[in-house]
């Protein structure tokens, strides 16, 4: 089993979890029915995603003085407690031609 890591680039980070599962990590806002990415480990963010190489998202929403740091444990803590997105994507109807 690879050891659970971070890499953290100056514009993303990638979490890679127990089985060796690599994630990108986004902190994001929700409002309005939509997610709204922010800075990381900004304070203002109100959940954190997790997207797999597959386009698996996870979703982690942080609890009240909850730290969002970035530390390897944290990470693997919240990704292991995190929600499953829907993979589907709204489809419009066709109207009258």
């Amino acid at each position: 089993m690879p050891p659970e890591h971070l890499e953290h680039h100056p514009d993303a980070a990638y979490f890679t979890d127990a089985t060796g599962e690599k994630w990108r990590v986004h902190d994001v806002t929700f409002a309005a029915g939509r997610f709204t990415r922010v800075v990381l480990e900004a304070p203002t963010a109100t959940s954190r995603i997790f997207v797999s190489a597959s386009g698996m998202k996870r979703s982690h929403t942080f609890t009240r003085g909850e730290s969002h740091g970035l530390a390897v444990e944290q990470l693997a803590r919240q990704l292991a407690g995190a929600g499953y997105l829907a993979q589907t994507r709204h489809i419009p109807a066709k109207g009258p031609r």
